[in-house]
């Protein structure tokens, strides 16, 4: 075996629920959305032609739809619809 790995206790470990991190607030939190919002949309240019080449292969060889919707309970239990690629088969859910 390997004994280059750390071992932590479980005793030692801390609930994720006891974790505080600082909220930003004003000029800070602003930043911080621009950069996040900045850099997804810099990895959706990126990404396109990835995600066309997906497209095109999946309404060749499967048809439509392209992508498959899902309800999923977010951040403070509010619900959002979840848009994937389809890499299944039609209807799978409801089989």
């Amino acid at each position: 075996m390997h004994d280059d790995f750390a071992t932590t206790p479980l005793s030692d470990l801390i609930p994720a629920s006891d974790l505080h991190f600082p909220s930003r607030s004003g000029l800070s939190a602003a930043i911080g959305i621009l950069f996040d919002r900045g850099l997804a949309l810099l990895a959706l240019i990126a990404l396109l032609p990835l995600f066309l080449m997906t497209m095109a292969l999946i309404g060749l060889m499967e048809g439509w739809p392209l992508f498959y919707a899902q309800t999923r309970v977010g951040k403070g239990g509010r619900s959002f619809r979840c848009y994937k690629f389809r890499t299944m088969a039609r209807d799978a859910d409801a089989r």
